[in-house]
């Protein structure tokens, strides 16, 4: 009889576990928006940086370091973007917990759970220079898959309501690039002078054409030469647009420009975009019709 107590007891308590909301942490807004998709509709997220701030500068607060400690899931990009994370994560009360969706993003091959717990620590093998991986809608599912690993991992009971979230995540992220695709035909003959790499991967999926960049990171100021060299493209391109972003200020692009060129403002953080089933697919729609606002007649 105690034996059988027991045995109520433990699987009373398992079954008590399993119910309790996943508690996942993302970094930056942009991932919750895909992680809130795909994860059970009770799911508990906290964002790190606010999508005001700078990935790349970020300071943790104390209420941050309570979310990961308590954490079920940690998702980031890694340290090639937060480099702010990057100790923290590596120590071993980590392991199984934290994962840097960066890992192997770029050969198309989303992680298994397995893997990403023995290699918690190896963001850094993002290949390419630019870690602004969730702009790009093909990059964007690797993300949701790699996402739904993680999560069918961490609770294998609720694998099924994670896949179907999956599929559904699918079904809006390829009507919304079809309309997008659409929606920029008639502006693809105009090429762009960014402000960071940021925009690269979304241009790219979407056949824009990046001619110059003003700063390889916002943390580094353009130097002289560099800005002579963009005002001397800025004057013999046909059609150009300034791209400049909601985080920073643009009074270098005010200092190379004499005329009034078409310009745009675009948020890589999705800082006015509501989470919830539909979220990353408007973000893409918001940087669309950013884009939009360059057209010339």
């Amino acid at each position: 009889m105690p034996r059988l107590l027991a045995f109520v007891l433990m699987l009373t308590l398992a079954m008590a576990a399993h119910a309790e909301p996943l508690r996942i942490v993302t970094s930056i807004k942009p991932i919750t928006l895909i992680a809130a998709e795909i994860a059970p509709a009770d799911a508990r997220f906290h964002t790190l940086v606010p999508a005001s701030a700078s990935p790349h500068t970020y300071q943790l607060k104390p209420s941050d370091r309570v979310a990961l400690a308590r954490a079920d899931v940690i998702l980031w990009v890694g340290p090639a973007l937060e480099t702010f994370l990057q100790r923290l994560l590596e120590g071993p009360d980590m392991a199984g917990r934290a994962h840097a969706l960066g890992h192997r993003l770029e050969n198309g091959q989303p992680n298994s759970p397995d893997d990403d717990e023995h290699h918690h620590d190896h963001g850094h093998h993002h290949g390419g220079d630019d870690p602004h991986i969730w702009v790009s809608p093909d990059e964007g599912h690797h993300l949701a898959e790699q996402i739904a690993h993680i999560l069918s991992h961490k609770a294998p009971d609720r694998s099924d309501v994670i896949q179907h979230r999956l599929h559904a995540f699918e079904d809006r992220l390829s009507a919304t690039n079809h309309a997008i695709e659409q929606q920029l035909s008639p502006i693809r003959s105009h090429v762009f002078f960014i402000y960071h790499p940021a925009f690269k991967r979304f241009a790219k999926h979407f056949g824009l054409e990046v001619a110059g960049t003003l700063t390889r990171s916002p943390e580094q100021q353009p130097g002289a030469r560099h800005l002579s060299g963009l005002q001397e493209q800025l004057k013999t391109a046909e059609r150009p647009c300034l791209l400049n972003e909601v985080q920073f200020s643009d009074r270098h692009w005010q200092s190379l420009t004499t005329g009034a060129l078409p310009h745009a403002t675009w948020d890589p953080l999705a800082t006015t975009i509501s989470v919830g089933d539909g979220g990353y697919t408007r973000f893409l729609s918001s940087i669309a019709d950013s884009v939009m606002t360059c057209q010339q007649p």
